[in-house]
């Protein structure tokens, strides 16, 4: 769940991650008007998060090993490795 990436962030990090559960249309809206996301990118990451909700991602599956060779690693393990940027101490690039 969202809850459990946030208490594992927070686990890594050493501070409390709180998950606060917005509606996904005022999520978008923050993206766009006080992130300053680009329209495609914030209808993008709505629709993902509209595909979270219903269970679209809860199956795990093979994927990622069989088109790159490698098994994907933790959420845990990409924490540790961009430490940094989770504590805030590295800039994060969104490509936009």
């Amino acid at each position: 769940t969202i809850r459990e990436i946030a208490n594992l962030i927070g686990g890594e990090i050493g501070q409390t991650v709180e998950y606060v559960d917005l509606p996904v249309e005022q999520w978008r809206e923050i993206l766009l008007h006080h992130v300053g996301m680009p329209e495609f990118l914030a209808d993008h990451l709505y629709n993902v998060a509209e595909d979270h909700k219903d269970g679209i991602f809860e199956e795990q599956t093979e994927a990622v090993k069989e088109i790159t060779g490698v098994a994907p690693q933790s959420l845990a393990r990409f924490v540790r490795e961009n430490l940094a940027k989770f504590k805030g101490q590295e800039p994060v690039f969104l490509g936009v």
